[in-house]
């Protein structure tokens, strides 16, 4: 068992051993991560004050040299092994976790896809124009484990009670093959946000 102190002031007790980013991901603090946690996108980065290891080489090419010196981590890299202290922006304890229906699945071309994810609870979501969410996949035949993968909304920021997203298919992509071949109108869906600060102002 280890302890995360997250910004000098929220303590969570878990159990050690999984990577930084699904740790929080547990007790329910979520950090962006494009690309779910595969060391590709490099968004999932944490400020780690104590408690983590040497830089790894996975890490490297996503930090520069002022970010190394800031003690800036790769969440999706590092494990949990022993009490930690980090540092988040404040926004992102207010990122929730939703459940939904696919109250429709719209073809918009031969590989393109829209989703509209009615919330349940939470029932509704402040999304600005230009923020994304982290679409769960459960486990099936392409993965063992859940994974997350990050779409934009498209839907309007006055809609809260519900999202809408656009997914190309990417072969042999876990989440969008998921989304093409299996997930059906009617079925309840996982995601979380909303994330991002490339949003209209």
């Amino acid at each position: 068992d280890v302890k995360i102190t997250a910004n000098e002031e929220k303590e969570y007790e878990l159990r050690g051993g999984s990577t930084l980013l699904s740790s929080l991901m547990g007790v329910e603090v979520f950090i962006p991560s494009a690309c779910g946690g595969r060391g590709s996108c490099g968004l999932c980065k944490v400020k780690v004050t104590d408690g983590v290891g040497q830089l790894l080489p996975t890490e490297l090419p996503w930090l520069s040299e002022e970010e190394r010196g800031d003690q800036v981590r790769l969440s999706c890299q590092i494990k949990v092994k022993n009490d930690m202290r980090i540092q988040i922006p404040e926004e992102l304890f207010s990122v929730k976790q939703f459940t939904s229906k696919v109250t429709q699945i719209r073809d918009l071309t031969h590989d393109i896809k829209e989703l509209t994810l009615k919330l349940i609870e939470p029932d509704s979501i402040e999304i600005a124009a230009g923020q994304f969410i982290q679409f769960q996949t459960p486990e099936y035949e392409l993965t063992d484990e859940p994974v997350y993968r990050a779409y934009s909304a498209s839907s309007p920021p006055s809609v809260t009670d519900r999202v809408e997203i656009e997914v190309r298919l990417v072969p042999n992509g876990i989440c969008t093959t998921f989304v093409h071949n299996h997930l059906k109108e009617g079925d309840t869906v996982t995601f979380n946000g909303p994330y991002g600060d490339f949003y209209l102002r």
